[in-house]
């Protein structure tokens, strides 16, 4: 006796304007994701053959006063802008810094490059599109474990080179530390746990094909 398959429901229809606009902004994010993905590339090169310094924000030991002048009103500065070259330090702690840029731009490429995925995937109406609990872990990943992994590296590189400047200099001006901001990790967190929810959102919508 021949059996009847239930008709699989189509995916929701977007509004052809607002496909449009996500379609945009999709080619937005991907050309971030190539300018990133070249970032992570010149990063790393141009140091090391080109022979380019690198810009590193280095602790300062004690508060630094700037533009106490002419009436204008003293800022205090915890922090110098310092551009090292690979002479300047070892190369381990050269490679550290050199590391956390290029990771921290890779980190970048890699989250545009899904944001324009799961936004073209919205255009077409398949917002929850099979790869998307998967693309939402790499981003988790990327932001949790890349960014914590940039700090770490570029962490102990700052400290090693604040140790070796001030060796240098024949001063402490330089504090041996760095400063570690959360954010990136805890938002990291959080796209993991909302890869769970796309997954059950995924999940529900292929039980439910053949209900309705």
């Amino acid at each position: 006796m021949p059996t009847s398959s239930a008709p699989s429901v189509p995916p929701p229809v977007v509004a052809s304007r607002d496909a449009t606009a996500l379609r945009f902004v999709a080619a937005l994010a991907l050309t971030a994701s190539a300018v990133w993905a070249i970032g992570a590339m010149l990063a790393v090169l141009l140091p090391l053959v080109g022979g380019e310094p690198v810009e590193v924000e280095l602790l300062a030991a004690g508060a630094v006063t700037v533009g106490d002048a002419d009436g204008i009103p003293p800022l205090i500065a915890q922090s110098y802008l310092v551009l090292v070259d690979a002479g300047d330090v070892s190369g381990g702690a050269f490679g550290l810094l050199l590391a956390e840029a290029g990771l921290t731009n890779l980190v970048g490429a890699v989250v545009a490059g899904v944001i324009a995925f799961a936004l073209r995937a919205i255009a077409r109406g398949d917002a929850f599109h099979r790869a998307m609990p998967g693309l939402m872990v790499a981003v988790g990943s990327a932001l949790a474990i890349g960014m914590l992994a940039a700090s770490a590296l570029g962490g102990l590189g700052r400290m090693m080179a604040a140790d070796e400047l001030n060796a240098a200099a024949g001063s402490e001006q330089l504090a041996v530390g760095f400063a570690f901001d959360p954010v990136p990790v805890v938002v990291g967190v959080a796209v993991l746990a909302l890869a769970f929810v796309f997954r059950a959102g995924a999940r529900l919508q292929r039980e439910t094909a053949g209900l309705v």
